[in-house]
């Protein structure tokens, strides 16, 4: 025969505990409501002195999140990457005709070098 299995005691939950107890988060809010001039240790510890257990990193915390009223901070947008692999369509295409011209061009005055440095010269000239 298969053996039972003792019976285990239920332990209360902390909600089912008590019906008048307050949160943890509610009696930070009294305390720091009742004394502005008190800081996270201090509101621990006197939390502490009446048996409610809270360290000063969750006083901080509960009245950060109580000075914005429920409301939640805006997500940040992630900037997005920009694809590699697409091919970007340039505004001023240039025809077969155009790119003989230039080549040309190019080879009567010697390369592309000098070939620039006379385009830099007529550009500034177009600006006077």
């Amino acid at each position: 025969m298969a053996k039972k299995k003792a019976a285990t005691k239920k332990r209360s939950t902390k909600r089912g505990a008590s019906k008048k107890a307050i949160n943890k988060a509610q009696a930070i809010r009294n305390y720091a409501k009742s004394n502005p001039s008190a800081g996270p240790t201090a509101i621990s510890k006197a939390l502490a002195d009446k048996g409610v257990k809270v360290t000063p990193a969750q006083v901080s915390t509960t009245l950060s999140n109580a000075k914005r009223n429920g409301k939640k901070r805006p997500a940040k947008v992630k900037a997005r990457k920009p694809s590699t692999n697409r091919v970007k369509a340039s505004v001023d295409s240039v025809s077969v005709s155009q790119l003989l011209v230039t080549q040309k061009f190019v080879r009567e005055v010697g390369d592309i070098d000098a070939a620039r440095n006379l385009i830099n010269v007529v550009a500034k000239l177009q600006d006077n």
